[in-house]
């Protein structure tokens, strides 16, 4: 029986795609993996490196270790060596490609990524045309796929696009739900929920707890918004909460890793700013240019694009859930959006249909009808002029020149490390932020200290001789004094390594 809901599509039609469609669709999918290949063999670089390398160790654990997700380990803060965060979907995927493919875990990382990402693409596409329409579709795929947030991020050794994908794919099953509810179809609609929540909770509280919940509601009555509810995004919710209150207790049994639960990031300032913070502009100005630059290469672009899908489309209730999906990360974790500009990754999918639709909206109201040739003229050309200008932003042109240049980040030679130690031994690195990829590229457990930290005691630390090797650049007589005890033994090794020997010998 069909649900008496309102309808949120530009084109009542039936959802069946046609050949043509499915093509098309399959073919921009293809196009955007293939010019992400030339990435696959670049090393950790950029300014994330932290969540880089987490995600890489997560991916080489499952590759030799087995892909046990609660074994999982991120060896750079000391034992029990584990720091979850999100349940590594994402990491078992590309485990599994690395084992079937004989990968290096970080080739695995953005092959996967890339497959991810053209997934996406038609995640994207089937929310859009059946939100929309088929024109919004194909514009919201040239937005999301070709511009320079797309493929700077889509190719990263990040979580957050399987998250995203998962998100929109849920929002569709629910949507599928709503038009013709069926037990299979609820099932589907309960394991892309968790999965979006699992992948990446601040990412799912968006697209499963708000945009699902904006969905539920158009039920007309409250039983039925209930009955609904509970399965499709109380189940989903609820298994996030167990699966953070287990990663909670597994940061708490290292002492070096207790500062990570959730508790201590919600209340720190890291997840969410301050009220005085939130009343400067500078703040949200970064927020906006991070978010907006890179995908149409201006804020007022952006922010006219949206406001035109407001003021001048017809379909209010998908631009309300739209929005509704768009701001939601950036408002609930201000802390992490002016910090992370990768976070925006939450909030692309939502925005480039509301563009496509301010697009077409635009074009089709000049041409006076969306299907005139030239509003079809007028609507390419200003997606491609957009597309164009994303590629004249920051991430625009580093993106430009590592396509044409095919540059590549020289790696950092660690030789001196590999020479001197064992796979067995334990590396102290001191003075390189939250920057682990010495203990990644050499493969070694460590613990990592920040220069301004306060000395660990051998309590914390268990006893120093466990850790054989100390890294910093150019450590100065001042900093032994503040992290280690007096007697405690070194031989320079080079100037950024030394060699720490057991108190006494």
């Amino acid at each position: 029986m069909r649900l008496p809901l309102p309808a949120l599509t530009l084109d009542p039609r039936t959802d069946r795609w046609g050949t043509p469609e499915w093509l098309g669709v399959a073919g921009a999918c293809i196009l955007n993996f293939v010019i992400r290949i030339y990435r696959f063999d670049f090393p950790i670089i950029g300014g994330w490196q932290f969540r880089y390398t987490q995600t890489a160790w997560g991916i080489r654990s499952l590759m030799r270790d087995g892909l046990n997700p609660l074994l999982m380990e991120t060896p750079v803060l000391g034992p029990p060596w584990r720091i979850p965060f999100e349940f590594p979907i994402f990491q078992l995927l590309a485990a599994t490609i690395g084992r079937l493919g004989g990968l290096d875990p970080a080739h695995a990382g953005r092959l996967t990524a890339s497959l991810v990402f053209a997934g996406g693409i038609a995640a994207v596409y089937a929310l859009a045309r059946r939100l929309c329409g088929i024109t919004v579709a194909t514009t919201s795929v040239v937005l999301y796929g070709f511009s320079a947030f797309g493929l700077n991020w889509g190719s990263q050794l990040l979580v957050d696009f399987t998250a995203a994908t998962l998100g929109v794919a849920f929002v569709v099953a629910l949507l599928r739900h709503l038009d013709g509810p069926g037990s299979a179809r609820l099932a589907l609609v309960v394991v892309l929920g968790t999965l979006a929540i699992l992948a990446k909770s601040t990412t799912g509280v968006a697209w499963v707890i708000v945009g699902g919940t904006l969905l539920v509601a158009r039920l007309p009555t409250w039983p039925s918004r209930a009955r609904l509810w509970l399965p499709s995004i109380g189940v989903p919710t609820l298994v996030g909460v167990a699966w953070t209150r287990y990663t909670d207790a597994v940061k708490l049994d290292n002492p070096h890793a207790a500062w990570l639960t959730s508790n201590r990031l919600n209340f720190s300032g890291h997840h969410f700013r301050r009220p005085a913070d939130l009343v400067e502009m500078d703040p949200w100005r970064l927020l906006l240019e991070h978010a907006l630059q890179p995908a149409v290469g201006g804020v007022l672009i952006g922010v006219g694009l949206v406001i035109a899908a407001w003021v001048l489309a017809d379909q209010r209730r998908a631009v309300g859930v739209l929005t509704a999906v768009m701001v939601t990360g950036p408002i609930a974790f201000n802390g992490l959006y002016l910090t992370h500009d990768y976070y925006f990754i939450a909030s692309f999918p939502a925005f480039c249909i509301l563009a496509a639709l301010g697009i077409v909206t635009i074009a089709s109201g000049i041409a006076r009808s969306p299907r005139a040739a030239g509003g079809a003229g007028l609507g390419l050309a200003m997606t491609l002029a957009l597309v164009g200008l994303s590629w004249t932003s920051p991430e625009g042109i580093e993106n430009m020149n590592m396509l044409l240049t095919r540059q590549r980040a020289a790696t950092v030679d660690y030789s001196d490390v590999t020479d001197h130690t064992t796979a067995d031994d334990r590396l102290i690195v001191i003075g390189l932020d939250w920057d682990p990829t010495l203990l990644y590229v050499t493969d070694r457990k460590g613990l990592m200290l920040r220069p301004e930290g306060t000395r660990p005691d051998s309590a914390e630390l268990g006893t120093f001789y466990e850790y054989v090797y100390w890294a910093q650049p150019n450590p100065t007589p001042e900093q032994w004094a503040e992290y280690f005890p007096a007697g405690l033994r070194h031989e320079e090794i080079s100037p950024n390594f030394h060699r720490i020997f057991p108190l006494g010998d």
